[in-house]
């Protein structure tokens, strides 16, 4: 009996990861730099405790209800910073224009995902919506 008690603790201390094992995590932290699907730029910072606490990204918008198209740089700091849960995040940079962007870690060193900005001109009543992908990397 004794044999068998001990042979059932063994097994499922080796199915949970073994006595005292920490459960595996990747850390993001560090800078990231990319370009989106419109060649623009992205820059994240991932902190040691692998949230997200600042970000820039610039993106082209054309317009649909006018001729012509807005470019604009969109910066936050994140406070709280923004958390990475199983590998994804969703940001949100700015009202007017705003960007929400989507992403997930493929890897420690790689990260993708969508962004999407919006923009609409008070004065003129320009609008306009665009979505794109955006690719980054690990930097130092």
């Amino acid at each position: 009996m004794r044999r068998m008690v001990i042979g059932l603790v063994t097994l499922l201390l080796l199915a949970l990861g073994g006595v005292g094992a920490a459960s595996a995590s990747v850390s993001y932290a560090g800078s990231w730099q990319g370009v989106t699907g419109q060649d623009k730029v992205i820059k994240f910072h991932v902190s040691a405790r692998n949230k997200i606490d600042t970000a820039t990204v610039t993106m082209k918008v054309p317009f649909q209800n006018c001729s012509g198209s807005t470019t604009f740089t969109s910066s936050a700091d994140f406070d709280p910073p923004a958390a990475i849960t199983s590998a994804k995040f969703r940001l949100r940079l700015g009202s007017n224009p705003r960007v929400s962007v989507t992403g997930h870690f493929r890897s420690a060193t790689r990260a993708a995902g969508s962004m999407t900005g919006t923009f609409s001109d008070p004065v003129t009543g320009c609008q306009g919506t665009k979505t794109t992908s955006w690719t980054a990397h690990q930097g130092t």
